[in-house]
């Protein structure tokens, strides 16, 4: 290099590296509160389940008086069409549950124990699942359901209310002998008893 010639000056430092940098470490810290904040909702989802689990449940309060409505659309565990109405004339414990109730998964065990000691009598055991097939397989996912479960989509008949779970002990006249809502240990003894009377007991279903 001649001495008449002069050395190009250093290019200021860029500007848009710092607003880059700054860019990246907002985003960065966007992704990790989204994740702590699935994370946590899952953790309190998992704690309702066990709360659940845990919680004491009471044999149910029995009730008298109302018509069942027998009209209740069913879609049945093969996936074909029907109504509540084949059951008619026979004992039925009707059970509503829903896939993303932690209270009603907590009753799968003493559903269980129910379903066993009721296999092959004359008590229809129709637990109703308020969702699509998708939704109840998913919620099913690591359970065991003994028992078969029956689908419904949309409104239910006012005689059986919109909360879940809810259940109702239908005798043979079609009058509902019992109804409770809310979770219960459903392997009680008291529960099977009330089915083994209504079971025993002449009725004359209604027309």
């Amino acid at each position: 290099m001649s001495e008449t010639e002069t050395s190009p000056l250093p290019s200021p430092p860029s500007r848009r590296r710092p607003f880059l940098l700054g860019c990246l470490t907002g985003a960065a810290l966007t992704l990790a509160a989204l994740a702590g904040g699935i994370l946590a909702a899952s953790v309190v989802f998992e704690k309702q389940i066990v709360a659940a689990k845990r919680a004491k449940l009471a044999p149910p309060p029995v009730t008298l008086g109302v018509q069942a409505d027998f009209s209740l659309p069913l879609a049945k565990p093969d996936g074909t069409a029907g109504t509540l109405e084949e059951f008619r004339g026979r004992p039925v414990f009707l059970h509503f549950w829903s896939p993303n109730c932690p209270g009603c998964l907590a009753e799968l065990e003493g559903l269980n124990t129910l379903y066993r000691r009721t296999e092959g009598t004359a008590v229809a055991f129709v637990s109703v699942a308020l969702g699509d097939a998708d939704d109840v397989r998913r919620a099913l996912a690591g359970y065991t359901a003994e028992f078969p479960v029956y689908r419904h989509e949309g409104s239910l008949p006012a005689v059986y209310g919109t909360g879940v779970p809810a259940t109702f002990i239908i005798d043979k006249a079609g009058a509902l002998a019992f109804r409770h809502g809310g979770p219960a240990n459903w392997g009680d003894p008291s529960v099977t008893a009330l089915l083994e009377v209504l079971a025993s007991a002449s009725g004359t279903p209604e027309q």
